[in-house]
């Protein structure tokens, strides 16, 4: 299980987490709640986070993914959904 980020955005405070599915992983945003706020879901499936683990970069998808939903939501490219 990957560490979720935690970031304040628009006078919330959010999360960027990671969860297990059947084929691979998941990227979402959450808020305080738990409730979903991200309109989208960023996915990666385990062979290709394995490959790129495994190659000469040694990159983390997962957490690649992660810090780019951040990124997306803090920066605007991403709205998010409103407080329920």
């Amino acid at each position: 299980m990957k560490q979720p980020i935690f970031f304040q955005h628009a006078g919330r405070l959010l999360q960027v987490a990671a969860a297990q599915e059947d084929k691979g992983w998941a990227v979402r945003i959450y808020d305080e709640r738990g409730d979903r706020v991200s309109p989208i879901v960023y996915r990666v499936d385990y062979e290709v986070a394995l490959d790129a683990s495994m190659g000469a970069l040694q990159l983390d998808l997962v957490d690649d993914l992660m810090n780019l939903l951040r990124h997306e939501a803090e920066t605007g490219r991403l709205v998010l959904l409103p407080p329920k």
